[in-house]
């Protein structure tokens, strides 16, 4: 494993590539500690780029500075943008609709992060550090955030989470990449596998915000628990309400056993007979499937439209502060938060 690093951009920002010995490349920069690119040999050992991402800083604030990013304080919507906590009602800046979506505007995935690149005993490892100060986007305490990436030689990568706080306050990060695996942006992930071990997902209400309660995949759109694999072509063309009113899937999946030993998702293409399995310690997945409709964003020179790649971003349930049962995400001066999601390779089957 060799290391590289490139400027990327902007002042203080910079691009750190880890290179496996068959020539594999995993891509980071502190840009919001974001992953910009994954290229890995596909069944027929070409080198193939795996992940939506830009070549530059500056291309992702003006296009999308979400894609690829971490994200928080809070990822996904809080409803009004408020919460009330310990008879505290707390405001946030609302930057969608009314709501407060990922943390507000301008929150991680802009930030410049602290960050150190090294290679050590065969892995990989960047370690990102953020200081979010009270009252950022109105969120109460100093948060000390710390994500840590690592890659191994198969090209597994691991994210590990860790934040403290001075002030009661609230945390729930994700990472917003996406993924297509036929190794071009213009052929989308309608072609693609999916399986998600989850008997549960949340509906949606009109403003993309959660309905407030866990229902049954069973004769939905969302029963992708066939563990080899459900064609995403399949459940878009199914006559699902919930699949109708937004595109696609933007939905939380809820994990039946969360664990970092046994998948919790996994998608295949295949046209490149690759796969890729998630595991993770949190409550659930928002699956995402990039529902542009007719917009669409030249990335890397291709034309990314409507189902160019499809999100993976493991979080406690989207407004988990104002609605029963939805997990804590309540972050107290004397805990620390800590979660774990893993993406792995699987073996290049060319059948």
């Amino acid at each position: 494993m060799k290391l590289e690093t490139k400027a990327f951009g902007l002042e203080d920002v910079f691009c750190y590539s880890f290179i496996n010995e068959k020539g594999e490349i995993f891509s980071a920069t502190n840009l919001g500690a974001r992953v910009v690119s994954w290229k890995v040999l596909d069944k027929n050992q070409r080198l193939i780029e795996t992940v939506l991402g830009m070549d530059s800083a500056t291309e992702y604030l003006e296009k999308d500075p979400y894609i690829g990013a971490t994200i928080g304080r809070v990822a996904g919507r809080i409803a009004n943008g408020r919460y009330t906590y310990d008879n505290q009602t707390v405001q946030l800046t609302q930057n969608e609709q009314g709501n407060t979506l990922h943390g507000g505007p301008h929150s991680f995935e802009e930030a410049v992060w602290e960050a150190e690149a090294t290679v050590e005993n065969g892995l990989g490892k960047i370690v990102f550090h953020l200081f979010s100060p009270a009252g950022e986007n109105g969120f109460p305490g100093d948060l000390n955030v710390k994500v840590t990436y690592t890659i191994s030689e198969d090209m597994t990568w691991q994210i590990d989470y860790e934040a403290k706080t001075n002030e009661t306050t609230l945390f729930n990060p994700t990472n917003h990449v996406y993924f297509n695996l036929n190794g071009h942006y213009e052929q989308t992930i309608d072609n693609h596998l999916l399986y998600v071990n989850a008997d549960r997902y949340v509906p949606l209400l009109a403003n993309n915000l959660p309905v407030g309660k866990k229902q049954s995949v069973v004769e939905t759109a969302f029963d992708v628990r066939d563990e080899t694999g459900t064609r995403l072509e399949d459940v878009f063309s199914l006559t699902d309400e919930q699949v109708l009113a937004v595109g696609g899937y933007d939905h939380p999946f809820v994990l039946n056993q969360p664990s970092l030993e046994t998948p919790q998702a996994s998608i295949k293409s295949l046209e490149t007979g690759l796969t890729l399995s998630v595991y993770t310690d949190a409550a659930s997945i928002v699956i995402f499937t990039l529902n542009l409709g007719d917009k669409t964003i030249m990335m890397r020179e291709q034309e990314v439209k409507h189902h160019s790649g499809i999100t993976f971003e493991t979080q406690a349930l989207p407004d988990a502060i104002n609605q029963e049962d939805f997990g804590d995400i309540v972050l107290k001066p004397n805990d620390v938060f800590r979660s774990t999601t893993i993406y792995r390779w699987h073996e290049k089957n060319p059948h």
